[in-house]
C-alpha cells in the first residue's frame, strides 16, 4: 500500500521567519559577512498600500522573502532543505517508510519543487500521525502555514475505500482519485495517452488564436514558432513521449500558422513540409519538429541517465528496468509505465550517435562476448591508463547535446533532395548571416526554392486566378517573367537609383541574374588587393580604406578606432577619413568605391562634381 500527499502552504514566500532563515544559513556554514549582506538585501524591503487609489504610509515587514526577486527563491530552497531533512530523519528513525516501485529500488518519501512538496508514505494511523508531527513541527520553527483546503492525499489501489476516509480524516484532508498535472506534465497517465495530452493541443490553438490577428511576417512566425511555441512545453517534451497523433497534430498547427496570411484564411501550401523542416544550412528554414524535437529531448534525458548513475532517477530506472543500459538486449520492458516507455525510447535514439571508446578495457566484457571482446582487446589502445567510456559522435568534444542530436534526426529523416543540390552548404550558411532584414532573407528563400506566391504558381494549386501578368497581360506571372521578363519590370530595374544593368531579355532565370549581378557589384570593392599595406599601430587587420592610383596601384590607406552609433555612420566617417587623407595628398578628383548602400546614396546626393561614388 502506499499513499501521496500533496502539501499547499499558504502564502509560502511571504511567511518565512526571518529568524529560522538565519539559522539557516549559520548551519549551512555560510560567514558572518555574507549572512549580513543577505540580512540587508531581505529586511530593508518597504511597501505602500494603495487605498482607492492613494499610497498609504510606508510599512516595513517582519518576515518573508519578496516573490519575483532573484535571491529569494535560492533562500527558499535553503530553508526547504531543512524541512527535506527533517523528513529523512523521521524515515530513519523508522517513524515511517517511503515507498518503492520495485524491491530493489531506493526509497522515496518526498519530492520537492519550490514551494510544491510531495511527500510519500505507506499509510497506517501511526505513519499518518508521524506526518503530521513533522508538518508541523516545521511550520512551527519557519513560520509556514498549510492550507488544508488545497492539500489532498492520494491512496493506492489497493488501500480499501474507508480505510482510506479514516486516514483522510485523521490528517484533515480530502481524498483525490488522482494527482492531477505537476509542473504542468500529467501524473496519471491512463491508456488513454492522446486525451492526456489533449492540453497540449488546446495550448497551441489558444497562442495561435492569439497571434493570427496580428499580421506577422513570415520571418516573425518562424521565430515565435521555434523560440516561443515549441519551447513552452521543453519540460514535456523531455519526460514523455508525445503519441503521434498530438504530435502531427500540433506540427499541422504550426505549419498552418506558417502559411497562413491572416485570421480569416486556410493559407496556401506552397512547399513540402520536409524544406520548412529542414535546416537552414541544407537550404530549409529550420522549422521545429515536435516529434523529432521530442526525441532529441528523451535522449538528451537517456544520457543523463547513463552518464550519472548515482541520481535517484538513474537508480529508481534501473532497479525497476535493470535491462534498460544493455545495448544489446532487444527484450521489451516488463509492464513499464509511460515515463518507462518514453525514457527507452529516448535510449533507442541515442543508440545511433554512440560508440564506445576502449581505455583499459574493464566493460568491454560486460558488453561482448568473449570472441569479440577478445578482439576488440588486441586492438592497439591507449598508453595512458583510463575507463572505457561512451562518447557522442556527432559533436567535436563528444558530449551530448540536444541541438545536434536533432540536426542528426532531421537529416536523416529529411535529405536533401535535387531542388537543393545545386545550392551548397556554404552558401546557405553565408546567406543567413547577410546583414539584411530577415523578412527580405525570407522573400530570397520563397524566390530561391519557386514558392513565391505568384499568379501561375497558384494556378496549380487549384487557385481559381488569372495567370496571366497583372502589367502586361501578355504572359504568364511566373517568378522569371515577373521580376525580369515584364516590361513594366525593367522599366522600373532601369530607372531605379542603382544603376542596374539589365540582361537581355532572352537571359532565362532571375536567380541567376541576381547572383551574377551582386558578384559583378560586389567584386570591385571585395577582391581589391590591399594586402601590400601594413596595418597602423595597434591593428591586426587590413586597413579599413585605401587610396588607388586609377591603374589600381595602392598609394596607402589606414584605420582608425572611432566610436559610432550606427553602421551607416561609420562607413560615413571612413570616407570622412579618406577624403581628408586625400586631400592632403592633393588629390582634386576621387572615385569612391563602397559596398554600402547607404553611403552610396548619400554621396550621391551631396557629392560635388569631381568625386563620384559607385
Amino acid at each position: 500500500m502506499g499513499a501521496a500527499l500533496k502539501v499547499d502552504m499558504n502564502k509560502a514566500y511571504d511567511r518565512i521567519s526571518w529568524d529560522f532563515l538565519w539559522q539557516v544559513l549559520k548551519a549551512f556554514g555560510f560567514p558572518p559577512s555574507w549572512i549580513h549582506i543577505i540580512q540587508q538585501c531581505v529586511s530593508t524591503v518597504s511597501y505602500q498600500v494603495l487605498v482607492n487609489g492613494n499610497p498609504t504610509k510606508v510599512f516595513r515587514p517582519i518576515r518573508g522573502l519578496r516573490q519575483g526577486d532573484p535571491l529569494s527563491s535560492y533562500l527558499f530552497v535553503l530553508c526547504m532543505e531543512v524541512f527535506s531533512a527533517m523528513i529523512r530523519k523521521a524515515e530513519s528513525d523508522r517513524l515511517f517508510r517511503g515507498i518503492k516501485v520495485c524491491r530493489r529500488s531506493p526509497s522515496v518519501s518526498h519530492l520537492f519543487f519550490a514551494d510544491d512538496a510531495l511527500i510519500f508514505f505507506q499509510p497506517s494511523p501511526v505513519t499518518c500521525l508521524e506526518v503530521n508531527k513533522v508538518l508541523h513541527n516545521f511550520c512551527d520553527i519557519s513560520g509556514q502555514m498549510i492550507n488544508l483546503q488545497n492539500s489532498f492525499i492520494r491512496f493506492s489501489s489497493n488501500v480499501p475505500d474507508d480505510y482510506r476516509d479514516y486516514l483522510a480524516a485523521s490528517m484533515h484532508v480530502r481524498v483525490e482519485s488522482s494527482i492531477g498535472s505537476y509542473l504542468g506534465l500529467p501524473v496519471d497517465i491512463s491508456r488513454h495517452k492522446c486525451k492526456a495530452f489533449q492540453p497540449l493541443i488546446d495550448k497551441v490553438v489558444n497562442r495561435l488564436s492569439g497571434l493570427t490577428s496580428l499580421h506577422l511576417s513570415s520571418a516573425a512566425k518562424l521565430v515565435i514558432i521555434n523560440s516561443v511555441l515549441v519551447t513552452s512545453f521543453n519540460h514535456i517534451l523531455s519526460v514523455f513521449k508525445i503519441p503521434s497523433t498530438v504530435i502531427d497534430k500540433i506540427n499541422n498547427l504550426l505549419l498552418r500558422f506558417w502559411w497562413k496570411s491572416s485570421s480569416h484564411s486556410r493559407g496556401i501550401v506552397m512547399a513540402s513540409s520536409s524544406l520548412l523542416y529542414r535546416p537552414k544550412g541544407l537550404g530549409g528554414l529550420g522549422l521545429r519538429h515536435l516529434g523529432f524535437f521530442n526525441s532529441a529531448m528523451l535522449a538528451k534525458q537517456a544520457w543523463g541517465v547513463m552518464h550519472n548513475p548515482q541520481i535517484l532517477i538513474s537508480r529508481i530506472f534501473q532497479a525497476r528496468y535493470p535491462s534498460i543500459l544493455d545495448r544489446h538486449s532487444h527484450s521489451s520492458l516488463s509492464r513499464p509505465s509511460w515515463a518507462g516507455n518514453s525514457l527507452m525510447h529516448g535510449f533507442r535514439s541515442l543508440q545511433s550517435g554512440l560508440t564506445w571508446k576502449i581505455g583499459n578495457g574493464s566493460k568491454i566484457h560486460r558488453l561482448f562476448d568473449s570472441f569479440t571482446a577478445a578482439k576488440i582487446l588486441s586492438l592497439e589502445r591507449p598508453a595512458q591508463l583510463m575507463d572505457d567510456f561512451v562518447y557522442w559522435i556527432f559533436t567535436r568534444d563528444g558530449n551530448f547535446s540536444t541541438k545536434s542530436a536533432y540536426a542528426a534526426f532531421i537529416q536523416g529523416s529529411f535529405p536533401v533532395t535535387s531542388d537543393g543540390d545545386s545550392i551548397p552548404s556554404s552558401w546557405w550558411k553565408k546567406f543567413w548571416a547577410f546583414p539584411i532584414l530577415p523578412k527580405w532573407k525570407m522573400f530570397f528563400w520563397k524566390l530561391l526554392h519557386g514558392v513565391t506566391p505568384v499568379e501561375a504558381l497558384l494556378c496549380t494549386k487549384g487557385i481559381p486566378v488569372d495567370p496571366l501578368c497583372a502589367f502586361c497581360h501578355t504572359s504568364q506571372e511566373t517568378i522569371d517573367h515577373l521580376f525580369l521578363h515584364c516590361p513594366f519590370t525593367r522599366r522600373l530595374w532601369s530607372c531605379g537609383p542603382l544603376g542596374i544593368l539589365l540582361p537581355p531579355e532572352d537571359f532565362s532565370s532571375f536567380i541567376h541574374w541576381i547572383a551574377h549581378e551582386w558578384k559583378s557589384r560586389s567584386s570591385s570593392v571585395r577582391d581589391l588587393d590591399v594586402g601590400v599595406i601594413s596595418p597602423p599601430l595597434g591593428f591586426h587587420h587590413r586597413p579599413l580604406l585605401v587610396i588607388l592610383r586609377g591603374s589600381l596601384q595602392c598609394l596607402g590607406g589606414g584605420a582608425q578606432a572611432c566610436f559610432a552609433l550606427s553602421a551607416i555612420q561609420a562607413e560615413l566617417f571612413v570616407c570622412l577619413l579618406a577624403l581628408r587623407m586625400a586631400q592632403n595628398r592633393g588629390f582634386a578628383q576621387l572615385r569612391i568605391h563602397t559596398d554600402c548602400l547607404g553611403v552610396l546614396f548619400s554621396l550621391r546626393d551631396h557629392c560635388s562634381k569631381d568625386i563620384f561614388a559607385s
